[in-house]
């Protein structure tokens, strides 16, 4: 370790200011310079980012408009975002689904109610007056009762929640402007907003007003206990007579009895999990054979680890993973020494990156320890703006994935205690690492539903890769495996070159 970091700090020069120069068309293009529709597969990492600038916002206690053109760029971007946000809440309103993230609003708008409830009828004439008197004494008749909206306050259209929302964005381009009209936009806007909340509070009473039927949370304790009394009994009645109608009565003797567990033969067990071990390693790609070397394109090759190129094509310039030598399912398996190499591995890495003002994404997928697979670390090249908000992308991924209750935390830190010590290996996890100490755990409940992909897929949602490079991407050729440029760049970084 000694003679390694003596390399790392005679490789250490300190840089020089370059001058600006436009981007290479190679780099990938960022989520808000490429066209997109609202509800389509990156809207998902675009709410995130959303949510991250009112966050921060919240954190610094500066103002929004400051925050979304210090991270957008462009204010434009950031207003098409909120219109975004408010599309999608709209559809899953429709749809009966609660979002999962609701724009941050002012102490007034937070008062008023519900968007939807403030768009009603209006109040009209003293003929349709009458006309819902007769239709209201119908409806109590039939103890249906309805809450009268309201749509027009002091003869004027009260607005809609997204309506009000596009007058506030004005009313925050014009302050950021300095637009001569601002004081004519502000006060149209609380006028606007003092017009929804009367509607939102008349509305109110209509519904205070509604005879409250009583319900099983509206019962006392001794009633509740009595009911449960009551029904228990009809359940048991309608058990038996369920058995009777199966087995007849010459069954009910063994109504009370247990069933016998089966039984297992658990040598079959073990010699079909033999066998699979046995398969998946003549088929290995990664595994050592006779002397040969893997299937892989090697790169660099350490004593206990080595760097090789991925089997498909490249998910982005510079993709490659880092490859245990024994065949281990999961790395919590190998011995410090392995760790030691893939440590140095993951340092060299950002160092050869940094060079390109870049940052690397380290992530391990562990799905089914019974399918034996050989496990990898994929190393995945991304841009610095990304690279800032990755751990926000993954925790809210990773809150949202599997069940809603799950037996373990969704999210698993292991910038305190370390990877080694936050995870086990006899359960299957998802890892993601930001630099070699700082990273976030997921245990997988669920192998069945997990896609091996979930990783890939933030990161080329916010990218907008096309899905042939992430979720299934085909075999690559010999064309398509860019050692020589990998080496061109990685050769004055590799550290492995120490152990010859």
């Amino acid at each position: 370790m000694e003679r390694f970091e003596t390399f790392l700090q005679a490789k250490e020069r300190p840089r020089k200011e370059k001058p600006a120069q436009p981007e290479p068309k190679t780099t990938v293009p960022i989520l808000e310079n490429v066209p997109h529709h609202f509800g389509d597969k990156g809207s998902n990492w675009r709410m995130m980012k959303l949510k991250r600038v009112y966050e921060i916002a919240k954190e610094e206690k500066r103002p929004v408009e400051e925050v979304a053109l210090e991270r957008y760029g462009d204010l434009q971007v950031f207003e098409e975002a909120v219109r975004e946000r408010q599309f999608l809440d709209e559809q899953q309103k429709k749809s009966g689904a609660s979002s999962k993230f609701r724009r941050p609003q002012s102490s007034e708008q937070q008062d008023a109610k519900d968007p939807q409830s403030q768009r009603v009828p209006s109040v009209a004439p003293s003929q349709s007056d009458s006309r819902s008197q007769s239709q209201s004494k119908s409806q109590s008749d039939s103890r249906s009762h309805t809450v009268r909206k309201i749509e027009i306050v002091d003869g004027q259209r009260v607005l809609s929640q997204n309506e009000l929302n596009q007058l506030n964005a004005q009313v925050l381009k014009a302050k950021l402007m300095k637009a001569p009209n601002l004081k004519e936009l502000q006060e149209k806007y609380e006028l606007e907003l003092e017009r929804a909340q009367l509607a939102s509070s008349v509305e109110g009473l209509q519904k205070a007003e509604q005879p409250k039927q009583e319900t099983k949370e509206d019962l006392s304790l001794e009633e509740m206990v009595k009911e449960e009394k009551r029904d228990s009994g009809k359940r048991y009645d309608g058990h038996m007579a369920e058995s009777i109608k199966r087995r007849g009565f010459s069954g009910m003797e063994d109504l009370g009895e247990p069933k016998k567990a089966r039984t297992f033969d658990t040598s079959k067990m073990d010699v079909r999990n033999r066998n699979r071990e046995q398969e998946a390693l003549n088929e290995c790609p990664y595994c050592f054979k006779d002397g040969y070397p893997p299937k892989a394109t090697l790169v660099s090759l350490g004593i206990k680890t080595y760097l090789a190129l991925p089997l498909t094509i490249e998910m982005v310039p510079f993709h490659c993973y880092i490859v245990p030598v024994q065949h281990v399912t999961t790395t919590l398996e190998l011995e410090d020494d392995a760790w030691d190499e893939i440590r140095n591995f993951q340092k060299t890495l950002l160092q050869m990156m940094d060079q390109q003002d870049k940052r690397v994404i380290f992530m391990e997928t562990v799905i089914n320890r019974d399918w034996h697979k050989h496990t990898v670390i994929e190393c995945i090249p991304v841009p610095l703006d990304f690279y800032e908000d990755a751990p926000a992308y993954y925790k809210e991924a990773l809150l949202q994935v599997e069940e809603e209750w799950s037996q373990h935390k969704k999210v698993i830190s292991t910038t305190e205690r370390g990877f080694r010590r936050s995870l086990v290996p006899q359960l299957p996890y998802f890892h993601v690492w930001f630099d070699p100490d700082r990273g976030y755990g997921h245990v997988i409940e669920d192998p069945d539903s997990w896609e091996p992909w979930f990783g890939k897929q933030i990161i080329a949602n916010v990218l907008d890769l096309s899905p042939e490079f992430w979720r299934r991407p085909r075999r690559a050729m010999l064309k398509d495996i860019q050692v020589d440029r990998f080496k061109k760049h990685w050769d004055a970084f590799d550290w492995t070159k120490m152990l010859e």
